[in-house]
């Protein structure tokens, strides 16, 4: 039996020279066979069907994605601020 589709699923996938990315697939165009996938740092990009199953995060590792995307944004965001207090 065929997977349903992935609509809001996350997504990890590795950029040469760049690292590896969380995202998000956001949308499906049925006229092009393409998903919208919306990375952590703002970024997006179409994948077809075959390099979304690729980079799709497994289920069960879902949650622990989401926490540490989380964890990871509110330690930025203090940072800033810190960062913005000192600098004046």
């Amino acid at each position: 039996m065929k997977e349903a589709r992935p609509l809001g699923r996350d997504v990890r996938k590795r950029f040469l020279g760049y690292g590896v990315f969380s995202g998000k697939v956001v949308s499906y165009n049925p006229d092009s066979g393409l998903y919208g996938i919306e990375y952590e740092d703002g970024e997006y990009e179409e994948l077809d069907e075959l390099k979304v199953q690729s980079v799709l995060v497994p289920h069960h590792e879902n949650k622990d994605l989401r926490a540490s995307m989380h964890v990871g944004k509110t330690i930025a965001v203090h940072r800033s601020k810190q960062v913005s207090k000192f600098s004046r």
